[in-house]
């Protein structure tokens, strides 16, 4: 009776296809991201990364010295229509612009503030006043982002 043959994978062949879709997948995930999320989950993201840098650095970097009066300390500055901007005493150290949405109105403790470019200030352990910012998008889809002292936030639709 003769033998038959029966055909398979080695250990080896099988470890260096599986490596190979490992460096594929590595290489195309950050790209398949871009499709997933849409313009508005990329705003939503960009800012919580852009806050998130904004209170690493306040705590990388204390802050200024005591003894300057007129020394501001790391701060975010809301300028219309969409634009946050980190500053350190007056230099630009950072910028983020929304894409798809603009601010409609910005409130610190339930009541709107009056300042065209409002600034909240970090202090050392990189937390700031909680605000709430009242944004459009193109579609008039009206949206409250409800920012903690620690930088989460929180989305809410305006009816």
């Amino acid at each position: 009776m003769i033998g038959r043959q029966q055909s398979a994978f080695t250990l080896i062949e099988l470890l260096i296809v599986v490596a190979i879709m490992g460096l594929v997948l590595t290489m195309a995930a950050p790209r398949l991201s871009a499709f997933l999320y849409t313009p508005e989950d990329r705003d939503f993201r960009g800012l919580e990364h852009f806050i998130e840098r904004g209170a690493r650095r306040a705590v990388r970097e204390p802050l200024v010295p005591h003894n300057r009066p007129d020394a501001r300390p790391l701060r975010i500055r809301i300028t219309q229509p969409s634009t946050f901007t980190l500053l350190r005493a007056d230099t630009s150290l950072a910028r983020f612009d929304l894409s798809t949405f603009r601010i409609e109105g910005i409130e610190e403790n339930g009541r709107p503030l009056s300042s065209m470019e409002p600034e909240f200030d970090f202090n050392e352990l990189g937390t700031f006043p909680p605000f709430s910012i009242h944004l459009v998008a193109a579609q008039e889809d009206r949206r409250i982002w409800r920012i903690d002292r620690l930088g989460a936030i929180r989305v809410e639709r305006e009816e």
